[in-house]
């Protein structure tokens, strides 16, 4: 039941349209990841932020070598179970 409530609350977070800064907080960045920011990550990974305005542009950038950045300079295997963890994250602030 909670696994389904929080596939509904995710959904609504998306549509809200919270930015990637709010999602990866200094916070978030600095537990799971070697960077101390989004856009230090971002940056890094040779993505502009202006490329990135809201979660539903987050969720098309899951190609390989994306993927593969994710996996070599955070605690994840990819970009998809990095977002899911930040929204998780997010929610349990709520």
């Amino acid at each position: 039941m909670f696994r389904r409530i929080s596939k509904i609350l995710l959904k609504m977070t998306d549509k809200e349209g919270m930015s990637a800064e709010k999602l990866f907080n200094h916070e978030f960045m600095r537990e799971h990841t070697s960077f101390i920011s989004f856009e230090q990550m971002i940056k890094s990974s040779g993505i502009t932020m202006k490329e990135i305005k809201s979660i539903s542009n987050l969720e098309s950038l899951g190609s390989d070598v994306f993927n593969d950045f994710i996996k070599n300079g955070t605690k994840f295997e990819s970009w998809q179970e990095m977002l899911e963890k930040a929204r998780e994250t997010m929610l349990h602030k709520v």
